[in-house]
């Protein structure tokens, strides 16, 4: 063996051991680090400085009282020590790392619907049921209205979802990691169970996949929707405000305008533990989805908020943990519970 397929193999041996390295030990914790540089992250690095500007201009008209702004006071202000080093929070950083490892290795093959998928499968049903389809060649009106209905079909799925893992006791045992926060830090919008995750994505796929077939049906040539940096306008200008649903900083848009769209502060309300504010504001995007379904809950004023869940039940939320595992617990107990019930009814019949 000469020098240069020594160096050969020596390579080839190294690249085996390095590739399930870089793909499985370095992979996950880098995918959440290269978020910072990825538009289709919370934490994109653009939506957290824009984040802090508007904090400041909220800190500067709400709270600077006509004083010459202090940065020190200002940073006092968006980032409480009290908030941020509190225990809540700091399972959320680990959280945050753990989860990238977990949908590596568990979740990777159960996502077996996509976005393109049904679209085709929609395409075709329209096609099968209407024959072809117009073939219309795509315009800018054309571009403008699937700019839009594409984000409607998405905020429609997302408000169905969560509507869904609120009232259905199976699927709010998983979402309950969630709204087990005791504190909202933009960590938190990632505090999520995989299953209530999975539940999610499953259900927005059906409607963004159902709007995308229909448009390919009308326009077989494909239609585009108008973007920035490669993002849906509308879904890029959500992410600009995105990070401070899951925060201290209150916002509204005020009382006409918190009826079109979701402030941030409807979506903290949404997460107090406080019964008037159960079950509401259910949307991400869009608030009259909730004004339709008689779920919308605008508030008038600063409201003092209290989060977690009711009856403190988040204090069982404490560790990493009991974020994967106490939701499949109480999953078992609700189905032992209504067996009993169930058994108990029979015998009262009998």
């Amino acid at each position: 063996m000469d020098l240069s397929d020594f160096k050969e193999t020596l390579k080839t041996l190294f690249g085996s051991f390095y590739k399930p390295i870089r793909d499985y030990v370095i992979g996950p914790f880098y995918g959440v680090i290269s978020g910072f540089w990825d538009p289709t992250q919370n934490h994109f690095i653009l939506y957290l400085l824009t984040s802090v500007v508007i904090a400041l201009l909220v800190y500067k008209v709400k709270y600077a009282n006509g004083k010459s702004l202090s940065l020190r006071n200002f940073f006092r202000y968006l980032a409480p020590k009290e908030i941020y080093t509190h225990k809540s929070a700091l399972i959320d950083y680990k959280f945050l790392i753990v989860n990238a490892y977990v949908y590596k290795f568990l979740l990777g093959w159960t996502v077996l619907l996509s976005s393109q998928l049904l679209s085709g499968r929609m395409a075709s049903l329209l096609r099968m049921s209407f024959g072809n389809g117009p073939k219309w060649q795509p315009t800018m009106t054309s571009k403008i209205l699937y700019t839009i209905l594409i984000v409607m079909a998405f905020d429609l799925g997302s408000y169905i979802s969560h509507y869904l893992r609120h009232r259905i006791p199976l699927l709010w045992q998983f979402h309950k990691v969630h709204h087990s926060a005791e504190v909202l830090t933009p960590i938190t919008s990632f505090r999520n169970h995989p299953i209530d995750d999975l539940v999610q994505t499953l259900i927005l796929t059906v409607f963004t996949g159902a709007m995308i077939g229909v448009f390919g049906y009308l326009y077989p040539s494909g239609v585009t929707e108008y973007t920035i940096i490669n993002l849906g306008v509308i879904i890029f200008f959500f992410h600009i405000i995105n990070n401070l649903y899951h925060s201290h900083v209150w916002l509204s848009y005020g009382w006409k305008l918190n009826h079109v769209f979701i402030s941030p502060c409807m979506h903290q309300i949404h997460h107090s533990s406080e019964k008037r504010h159960f079950d509401c504001n259910f949307a991400q995007i869009f608030a009259f989805w909730d004004y339709l379904g008689g779920t919308l809950y605008v508030p008038k004023d600063l409201e003092k908020l209290k989060y977690g869940i009711s009856n403190n039940e988040h204090v069982e939320f404490n560790s990493l943990w009991a974020l994967y595992i106490l939701p499949f617990k109480k999953v078992f107990a609700l189905f032992k519970s209504q067996r009993a019930a169930l058994l108990a009814s029979r015998l009262e019949g009998r």
